[in-house]
């Protein structure tokens, strides 16, 4: 919890120490689930800070774990953050699977923590298919994003819903 209060403080120096003495207890205690969930709280934390290919190592690094184990968070956490690192590192390929995954896997059904995903899902989802060249695609989700932002009281979620939406109209 302190991690991400750091993150959304912008305190990227001790939401990353919270993250890493987190998954260091984690994993000293055996609890290996959390130490998954700790590592993708450190991808998100240096996607936040613009170090995407540690971002991208870290998102994907425990992937399989996560999968075989059950563990949905960790899991969309992985998709999510890791179709963002690639698609900012222009792997356009790699960020459309992961961001398709997961967007498919939220349509099949309801998964914990789905909501507070979703509104990011959909802004780098717009931003793929902006720079692919479809603004249908890019507005309808950018369209989502902003819906998705909207139901939730993350005002983070709702700005860059926002800029989403801008993005996508000045490039109609």
């Amino acid at each position: 919890v302190l991690a991400v209060a750091a993150l959304h403080l912008g305190r990227w120096d001790d939401a990353k120490a919270f993250a890493v003495e987190g998954t260091a207890v984690s994993e000293r205690t055996g609890s290996t689930r959390f130490a998954v969930t700790m590592r993708m709280v450190q991808a998100w934390i240096a996607l936040e800070a613009q170090r995407y290919d540690e971002a991208q190592r870290l998102s994907v690094g425990d992937r399989a774990l996560a999968e075989s184990g059950g563990w949905v968070n960790a899991r969309q956490m992985s998709l999510l953050f890791g179709g963002a690192s690639a698609l900012a590192l222009g792997r356009l390929t790699d960020a459309a699977a992961d961001l398709e995954q997961l967007r498919d896997w939220h349509a099949r059904e309801r998964i914990v923590m789905d909501w507070y995903w979703e509104a990011q899902l959909h802004a780098y989802l717009a931003e793929l298919w902006l720079r692919r060249g479809d603004l249908e695609r890019a507005t309808i989700e950018a369209s989502a994003a902003r819906q998705a932002a909207n139901a939730t009281p993350e005002r983070t979620w709702r700005s860059r819903s926002q800029v989403a939406s801008a993005v996508v109209a000045i490039e109609r």
